[in-house]
C-alpha cells in the first residue's frame, strides 16, 4: 500500500471536519515524505504514528481520535475493501482446508477461546487464519495457542482494542500498537525508537505494569528487571532507564514511592555524600512514618525494625550494618549509650572504656539528675531498663558503687562486706 494512501484511509476514519480534510492531508503528506528523505524509508506504523500527530495537534476536537480504529483495523478494512474474495457481509470466504484447521484448533481451546477466535473470523479478521492447514496446526499447536492468548490479552473483547493511558492521543495510540506488534513477532521496535524518546517507553511500561502484569500502582514496586527481559523489553530498559526498574517505575509514578521500598535498590544510592544524606533521610522515614514513633522514641528502634523494612542494605552499606550509627546520624542529638541495644562495635572502639565512663556520668548527672553528694543514695534498681547497666555490668563486675567511685576518683570510698557495702562521700 502507497503511504499516501495510508494518509488517506487514516484521515477517512478520523475526526477530521470535511473543511479541514485537505490541509490535515497535505501537513501529513509533507511529514511523511521529510521522513523518508531523512531515513530512507518509513514503516506502516510510522506513517500512522505521524498522521495521528499532526490531527492531534493541529485539528483538535472534543475527544478527538477516541473511537478512532487501530492501524491494524485500518489495514484490514483496507484489504477487505479492495479483495476480490469477500462476500456481501464483508466476510472472506474460508476454504474447506481452513475450515477443518479451525475445526481441530477449536477442540483444543476453551469455550472463551472458541467465542473470541469466532469472533476474529466473523468480523473480517478471517486472513490471520487464511494460511492454516490441520497439519500446520498440529505441529504449531502450542505457539498458536499462545498467540491467540496473547492477542486476547491485548485486545479483550469487553475494551477496547487500544489502551487508553492518561491522555487519549494518537501518540500513545501509535506506541502500544508497535509494542503490541513487536510482542506478537510481527514486527520491530524502529530505529531510536527508545533512544530519541523516553515518552515511549514511560507508555509502554505502565502498560506493561497495568495491562501486561495487572499490578495495582501500590505494588509496582515489586517490578523486576525479569519482568521486562521476559517481553523483550530489557534494550528500553537499558537505553532509558540504566537498567533499573526503580527508575522506570517513578517514572509512570513519579512521587509514589521512596527508593528503598522498592525489592532492589542500586549500590550508588547509598555511596557517597548524596548517599548518606538518602540514608539519613530513609532512618528519618522508618522511625516517623514506618513506626509511627515521636523523634524522642528513636531510641527504641533496632536493627531487626530495618530489615523488616528492607533498609537492611542500607545498614550495611552506610554504616557498616550498626542500627545505632544509623539513628545517632539522623538524631545526633541522642548519646550512642541512650539507644535501646548498644552495637558490638563500641567496644571496638579505642576510647570505649572512657566513653563507658561519660555514660555512666552522663547518666547520674543528667538523667537521674543528682548532685555528687547525692550519689550515696544511688541503688542498683535505678540503673534498671538502662543502657548504662549493661556497661557498669562490663565493667565493674556490675557494681555501681564501683563505677561511681572510679568515675569521681577521691570522691567516695567503699565501706562494709558484702549486701552491706555503701558508699561514703569523702568531705
Amino acid at each position: 500500500m502507497d503511504r499516501f494512501d495510508f494518509v488517506d484511509l487514516i484521515l477517512n476514519f478520523s475526526d477530521v471536519p470535511d473543511d479541514k480534510f485537505v490541509r490535515a492531508r497535505d501537513i501529513s503528506r509533507v511529514r511523511v515524505k521529510n521522513r523518508v528523505d531523512n531515513v530512507g524509508g518509513v514503516a506502516e506504523h510510522e506513517v500512522y504514528g505521524i498522521t495521528t500527530d499532526v490531527i492531534s495537534r493541529y485539528f483538535p476536537v472534543r475527544d478527538a481520535l477516541v473511537n478512532a480504529v487501530s492501524i491494524d483495523s485500518l489495514s484490514k478494512r483496507l484489504e477487505l475493501r479492495n479483495s476480490s474474495n469477500n462476500n456481501e457481509d464483508g466476510e472472506r470466504q474460508l476454504g474447506s482446508d481452513n475450515h477443518q484447521a479451525l475445526v481441530f484448533l477449536s477442540e483444543h481451546l476453551s469455550a472463551e477461546e472458541t467465542f473470541y477466535l469466532t469472533h476474529l473470523v466473523n468480523n473480517g479478521s478471517s486472513s490471520l487464519i487464511s494460511n492454516l492447514t490441520v497439519d500446520y496446526v498440529r505441529k504449531n499447536l502450542d505457539m498458536i495457542i499462545g498467540q491467540l492468548r496473547l492477542v486476547m490479552k491485548f485486545h479483550p473483547l469487553e475494551h477496547s482494542s487500544v489502551f487508553q493511558l492518561d491522555m487519549d492521543s494518537a501518540l500513545e495510540k501509535s506506541v502500544i500498537e508497535t509494542y503490541q506488534d513487536v510482542r506478537l513477532g510481527l514486527s520491530t521496535f524502529p530505529r531510536r525508537f527508545f533512544k530519541d524518546n523516553s515518552r515511549n517507553a514511560r507508555i509502554i511500561t505502565r502498560f506493561l505494569l497495568e495491562r501486561e502484569l495487572g499490578m495495582p500502582a501500590d505494588k509496582a514496586n515489586i517490578l523486576t528487571s525479569y519482568d521486562f527481559e521476559e517481553r523483550g523489553l530489557a534494550h528500553m530498559l537499558r537505553t532509558v532507564y540504566d537498567d533499573s526498574p526503580v527508575k522506570a517505575v517513578l517514572d509512570v509514578y513519579p512521587n509514589s514511592f521512596k527508593h528503598w521500598e522498592f525489592s532492589k535498590v542500586p549500590r550508588s544510592y547509598w555511596a557517597g555524600d548524596k548517599g548518606r544524606d538518602n540514608a539519613r533521610t530513609a532512618t528519618r522515614w522508618l522511625v516517623e512514618e514506618h513506626l509511627g514513633l515521636r523523634t524522642e522514641q528513636a531510641i527504641k528502634v533496632t536493627r531487626e525494625d530495618f530489615i523488616r523494612a528492607s533498609l537492611n542494605p542500607m545498614l550495611i552499606i552506610s554504616y557498616r550494618g550498626c542500627a545505632v550509627e544509623a539513628l545517632g546520624d539522623a538524631y545526633s542529638q541522642f548519646k550512642p549509650w541512650e539507644f535501646y541495644r548498644l552495637p558490638k562495635e563500641f567496644w571496638k572502639r579505642k576510647d570505649a572504656i572512657e566513653k563507658s565512663k561519660e555514660a555512666i556520668k552522663w547518666y547520674l548527672e543528667e538523667m537521674l539528675d543528682l548532685s555528687e553528694e547525692q550519689l550515696i543514695n544511688v541503688r542498683a534498681r535505678d540503673f534498671e531498663g538502662s543502657t548504662v547497666r549493661h556497661l557498669i555490668k562490663k565493667l565493674y563486675d556490675n557494681s555501681h558503687l564501683k563505677a561511681i567511685s572510679d568515675i569521681y576518683p577521691g570522691k567516695f570510698k567503699i565501706e562494709g562486706e558484702g549486701r552491706s557495702q555503701k558508699l561514703v562521700y569523702i568531705q
